[in-house]
């Protein structure tokens, strides 16, 4: 984004926000408990080699409670309205924590 065009009030970070979704890992995919369960005991082998530090243990440890408990979101979904090709759609941006996932473009039906 240029800074002309976020001087010219355009864009996608100089339009309102539409819409917010939250939602936990499990609604994304059904492989969720099986990567969770992976993912943890990769760090669990880790931990148990001396090749974390202790610090980072605890971080690994805390990182994966909310991913195992369904009812705590750990994916966001944002939709910008702009426009593209001459027609309104929308550009989503799905993040993990603080990451951002995926950017995707939704075409609208109109």
């Amino acid at each position: 984004m240029s800074r002309t065009t976020h001087f010219l009030l355009k864009g996608m970070h100089r339009i309102g926000i539409t819409s917010f979704a939250y939602f936990p890992l499990t609604s994304a995919t059904s492989d969720a408990p099986d990567l969770i369960k992976k993912a943890a005991e990769s760090v669990d082998v880790l931990k148990k080699g001396g090749k974390l530090e202790p610090g980072q243990a605890d971080i690994w440890t805390r990182k994966f409670k909310p991913l195992k408990d369904d009812t705590l979101p750990d994916l966001e979904i944002i939709a910008f309205p702009v426009t593209k090709y001459g027609r309104v759609i929308y550009d989503g941006y799905c993040t993990g924590g603080q990451e951002e996932l995926l950017s995707v473009d939704i075409y609208s039906a109109t």
